[in-house]
C-alpha cells in the first residue's frame, strides 16, 4: 500500500498556535532610539483595524506606514520606507521579500501619537502558502518615507487560518464541510474556493488543472449572517480525489477574494493549514459471529475493503459503541475487533470510518442478555453461603428490596436472582399460580456494584436465613401409604406449597424421619424424599427455627436442651449454626428431644443462639443462575420484563463432594 507524502514546510509544528506577542524596545537599524511604540491587538486577520500609540508626537497627516515581513534575519524595521514586495518563498527576507504598503485610505491618524491602520487584504501568509501564521512588523514613516517615526518594536501576527470541520473525506467529494477562518476575512458576499494539491495554498487564486480544483461559486455559502463574517460551507467537488495509485492524498483547501488567476487582485485571503486527506470509502461485507453476551467481549471478524493498513485513521462502533483492540488483516479485507458492553436487543448496526469516510451496515450484531457466574460451583454439604459475583450489563435498573425480607417472598414483583434447573419460565403451568419451570433457590442479600456487577449469597445446604421459631400445619394433604406422592385438596388452601419449600423437611404419621420436601410440581402438589409407611392425611412442615435455649458443651456432640426447645426425628439431616457450632454441622440423630450432632462443639456455653436450618441440601446437579426484573407467576407478559439466557457463564454446579470453589 502506498501513502502519499508531502513537504510541508513548517506549517505542521504551527497549526492551532495561539502567540501572544509583546513589544520589546528594539533600536531601529542605523538610527538613534526612538519613543517606544504599540500596537492593539497585536494579532488578527487582514481587515484588523490596529491602533498604534506611540508616546512620542510624530505623527502626521501624511504619516506612511509599511508592514515588514519579520524574518529570523532583521530585529527591526528598515530605516527608511522599502519598495513594496509580495512575500515570497524563494526570497524571505524583509528587506527584498514580504513588504506590504498600507494605502492612505487605510490609515487614519487620530492624534500626534495615536492612529489607526486597517490591515490591507494583500497582507499574505508568509510565502509559504501552507503557513497559518506569519509576524510583520508594523513600521510608520514620514510621507518621504526617508524617516522613520517609531522605535521598530511593534510586530503584529497575521491569522488567516482556515479550520475545516473534517480533515478528511471520500475521494471524489459529494459530501460537504464547513470551514471556519480565525478572523472575519469574507468581506464581500462571494468568495472563491479552491483544493489545490501541492504544498500549499498560492498566494492568488491560480489556474484550474488537475491538481488545482475549483469549487463552483453556487457549491459555496458564506455563513453567519451578512458578512464580513468568519465561516463558509463548501461542497467538495468530484475532482478531489487520490490519484495515481496513492491510498490516500491531501489537499489544501484554499479561499481567494477573487477568480482572476495569478493576479494580484485575486489574493489568498484565508488557507488551511492542515491538509484535507481523502481516500476510498471503506465496504462491509460480513459481520462474524452475529450473537454475544450484553457484557461484551466477543471478539468479532468484519470482512470488506478498502481497510486501511493497521488500521490508521480508522474507527468502528457497534450499536453506538467504539469497538476495541482492532486488528486490519495484512491483505487489508478484513479485521477483528472486540465488541463493547451494551444493553441486551438487537440486531444493532456496525460503523466503520475511515479517512475516505463512514460506512454503516445495519442489524448485523445482537446482545444477548447473559451473565458470568463466579464461582461456578458450590458443595451442598456447606453451610455458610456461597458469594457470587455475577457480572452483566442493567443491574442498576432492576430494584432487588423485595430480597431484603430474607428470601421469604421469593416469588414478588420484584427483581431476583434464581437457581433453576434448565431454562427459567415464569410462564403459568398447569396451576395458574406456578411457574412452568420455576427457581430451586434464590440467591439472597443482592448487593449491585455498579451497572455491570452484583453480588449476592447462594445457600446450597439450605434456605440459609433463620425465620421464626414456627412450624406450618398442612391438613387436608393425602400420601398413600407406601408413596412420595402428596396431593392437596382442591377445596381448601391449608395444604399449599411453594417453590421455596423444597428442601424443607416433612413430619407426621407415616412420615420417615428425615423426609423432606425433594420437588415442587404446583401449589397442591411435591413429592417427598422417602415413601410413606402408612396412609398420610395430615403433616407438619418445619420451617427454620431459632434455638435460644440448647447448650453446647467442648468437644461434645450432644446438645442439652430444655423442654421448650426439644428437637424431634423431623430434624434429623438439617444443619445447625451459632457459636461453638463447626461448619457444615448436621443433626444425625434425636432421642427424647436431644439432638447429635455431625461434629463436635468447639465452645461451652449455656445458652448460645443458635439457627437450625431448614438445611435439606439442593439436589446434586447442574444448574443456571437467572437474573429477572419480576418474579411473579406470568411476569413474562409485563411491560419492560427481562431475564438472562443460559450460557456458558451462567452455568452452576451443586454437588456433595466438592471441597473447594473455584
Amino acid at each position: 500500500m502506498q501513502v502519499k507524502t508531502k513537504q510541508r514546510g513548517v506549517a505542521a509544528a504551527r497549526i492551532g498556535a495561539v502567540l501572544t506577542l509583546a513589544t520589546a524596545g528594539l533600536v531601529a537599524v542605523g538610527t538613534p532610539a526612538f519613543a517606544a511604540t504599540t500596537i492593539s491587538p497585536t494579532t488578527g486577520p487582514v481587515g484588523t483595524v490596529i491602533t498604534v500609540t506611540d508616546s512620542g508626537t510624530n505623527f502626521t497627516g501624511a504619516t506612511r506606514v509599511q508592514f515588514q515581513w519579520k524574518s529570523a534575519g532583521n530585529t527591526a524595521c528598515s530605516a527608511t520606507a522599502l519598495t513594496p514586495t509580495p512575500p515570497s518563498a524563494s526570497d524571505p527576507t524583509t528587506q527584498t521579500g514580504g513588504v506590504i504598503e498600507v494605502p492612505a485610505a487605510n490609515i487614519k491618524v487620530t492624534s500626534s501619537s495615536v492612529l489607526d491602520v486597517t490591515v490591507p487584504t494583500s497582507l499574505t501568509l508568509l510565502g509559504n502558502p501552507s503557513q497559518i501564521t506569519a509576524d510583520y512588523f508594523v513600521c510608520t514613516y514620514n510621507a518621504a518615507g526617508t524617516t522613520l517615526q517609531n522605535a521598530s518594536d511593534a510586530v503584529f501576527t497575521l491569522n488567516g487560518n482556515l479550520v475545516p470541520s473534517a480533515t478528511s473525506g471520500p475521494t471524489g467529494g459529494g459530501n460537504t464541510i464547513t470551514a471556519t477562518a480565525i478572523g472575519k476575512v469574507f468581506n464581500t458576499g462571494t468568495v472563491y474556493v479552491q483544493f489545490q494539491d501541492n504544498t500549499g495554498c498560492t498566494t492568488t487564486y491560480s489556474a484550474v488543472s488537475s491538481t488545482i480544483i475549483a469549487v463552483p461559486t453556487a457549491n459555496v455559502k458564506i455563513l453567519n449572517g451578512t458578512p464580513p463574517t468568519n465561516k463558509l460551507s463548501i461542497a467538495v467537488p468530484a475532482g478531489v480525489v487520490n490519484a495515481g495509485g496513492f491510498t490516500t492524498e491531501d489537499w489544501y483547501i484554499c479561499v481567494y477574494s477573487g477568480n482572476t488567476a495569478g493576479n494580484a487582485n485575486s489574493p489568498l485571503i484565508a488557507g488551511s493549514g492542515v491538509q484535507y486527506t481523502v481516500g476510498p470509502v471503506p465496504t462491509i461485507s460480513t459481520v462474524s459471529p452475529t450473537t454475544g453476551p450484553a457484557e461484551g467481549g466477543t471478539t468479532i471478524t468484519v470482512t470488506g475493503t478498502n481497510i486501511p493498513t493497521g488500521g490508521v485513521g480508522m474507527t468502528a462502533t457497534l450499536g453506538g459503541e467504539p469497538l476495541t483492540n482492532i486488528v486490519v488483516a495484512a491483505n487489508n479485507l478484513s479485521f477483528t475487533a472486540t465488541v463493547p458492553a451494551h444493553a441486551a436487543g438487537g440486531p444493532f448496526a456496525l460503523s466503520v470510518t475511515t479517512t475516505g469516510g463512514t460506512v454503516t451496515k445495519p442489524a448485523v450484531f445482537s446482545y444477548t442478555n447473559g451473565i458470568t457466574v463466579t464461582p461456578k460451583n458450590s458443595p451442598n454439604t456447606r453451610n455458610q453461603g456461597t458469594d457470587l459475583d455475577i457480572t452483566g450489563v442493567g443491574f442498576s435498573a432492576l430494584d432487588f428490596s423485595g430480597n431484603s425480607s430474607g428470601g421469604l417472598t421469593p416469588d414478588n414483583a420484584k427483581a431476583h436472582v434464581y437457581l433453576v434447573r434448565g431454562a427459567y419460565n415464569p410462564a403459568a403451568g398447569t396451576s395458574p399460580t406456578v411457574k412452568t419451570n420455576g427457581q430451586v433457590a434464590e440467591c439472597l442479600d443482592v448487593t449491585v456494584v455498579d451497572d455491570n456487577e452484583l453480588i449476592c449469597t447462594l445457600y446450597t445446604a439450605g434456605t440459609g436465613f433463620a425465620g421464626a421459631n414456627s412450624t406450618r400445619a398442612l391438613t387436608g394433604c393425602t400420601v398413600a401409604s407406601g408413596s412420595a406422592a402428596v396431593v392437596g385438596s382442591a377445596t381448601t388452601t391449608a395444604c399449599t406449597f411453594s417453590a421455596s419449600d423444597v428442601g424443607m423437611a416433612v413430619t407426621g404419621t407415616g412420615i420417615p424421619t428425615g423426609t423432606s420436601i425433594l420437588s415442587f410440581t404446583d401449589s397442591t402438589h411435591v413429592t417427598l424424599s422417602k415413601n410413606t409407611t402408612a396412609a398420610v392425611t395430615a403433616m407438619t412442615l418445619n420451617t427454620n427455627r431459632v434455638i435460644s435455649d440448647a447448650a453446647t458443651t467442648a468437644g461434645s456432640t450432644t446438645l442439652g436442651t430444655s423442654a421448650a426447645a426439644a428437637f424431634n426425628a423431623g430434624d434429623v439431616g438439617r444443619a445447625i449454626s451459632g457459636p461453638g457450632i463447626p461448619n457444615g454441622t448436621r443433626i444425625v440423630s434425636v432421642s427424647a428431644g436431644v439432638p447429635t450432632l455431625s461434629n463436635a462443639a468447639t465452645a461451652t456455653a449455656t445458652t448460645p443462639t443458635l439457627t437450625l436450618h431448614s438445611g435439606i441440601p439442593i439436589p446434586n446437579g447442574t444448574y443456571t443462575v437467572t437474573v429477572v426484573s419480576n418474579g411473579t407467576v406470568g411476569a413474562q407478559l409485563t411491560a419492560g420484563y427481562s431475564q438472562t439466557i443460559i450460557s456458558s457463564g451462567s452455568t452452576f454446579t451443586v454437588a456433595d463432594y466438592l471441597m473447594a470453589m473455584n
